[in-house]
């Protein structure tokens, strides 16, 4: 299950280019495309303010975060704290990929025991057919 994609040094291109790669997955296909349920986020350098472009609802909107300083956390943390939904984004990817895991063991055991089943049920016919329906 892919739950991150990240971009490539092409990711900054001015201008879209065939054959290029984007992003490690494919997935995003110009420059600077933020995809729906991703984000990315950059520091101004000379406001030093933090900035995101986010795409977590129907159209994709701009934050500006402030300054961050890493006294407590690092900057990474800082970003993770107040992009919640990326946070509940993840979490419902894990929880899909569970459930894809526990549908997946209980079909491969569902179809174990009903081939167990099935065996069992031609013994008895054939043992039947021997005794004459007996």
């Amino acid at each position: 299950v892919t739950v991150s994609d990240f971009y490539t040094p092409n990711y900054f291109d001015s201008v879209t280019a065939t054959g290029v790669r984007y992003s490690w997955t494919g997935a995003i296909t110009q420059p600077r495309q933020v995809l729906q349920g991703g984000y990315i986020s950059w520091q101004d350098p000379i406001s030093g303010h933090w900035f995101q472009e986010v795409y977590f609802g129907p159209k994709p909107e701009f934050r500006d975060l402030g300054r961050l300083t890493a006294t407590q956390r690092s900057i990474r943390n800082e970003i993770q704290r107040r992009t919640p939904e990326a946070r509940v984004q993840r979490r419902a990817i894990a929880d899909q990929a569970l459930t894809a895991a526990v549908k997946e063991s209980v079909t491969s055991s569902s179809t174990a025991k009903a081939h167990g089943i099935r065996q069992r049920i031609a013994a008895l016919q054939k043992s039947l057919a021997r005794n004459g329906g007996k």
